[in-house]
């Protein structure tokens, strides 16, 4: 799922979206949102999937994404302060 956020272009992100509404599997569903919220260029674009995510229909994924989205609450601060390298 990471790979295909990250680097599959408009078809992996197209199959992440996909798997995250679709997938019979809670946890594949749940894993494409995290995917989803990894390839998110900043904090904020990471809870907005994560808060999307919550309204969704399906309880184990909305209650993951809840948790996590409480995490990064939890440390943004941390995560704004971290200094940023150039990779």
């Amino acid at each position: 799922m990471a790979l295909s956020a990250h680097f599959g272009g408009e078809e992996g992100r197209d199959l992440v979206e996909r798997f995250a509404a679709t997938h019979p599997s809670d946890r594949i569903r749940f894993a494409a949102v995290r995917a989803q919220a990894a390839a998110a260029s900043c904090v904020d674009g990471r809870l907005a999937v994560y808060e999307a995510a919550t309204r969704g229909v399906n309880p184990f994924v909305s209650a993951m994404a809840a948790q996590e989205a409480g995490r990064i609450e939890a440390s943004r601060c941390w995560i704004e302060s971290a200094p940023v390298t150039p990779a």
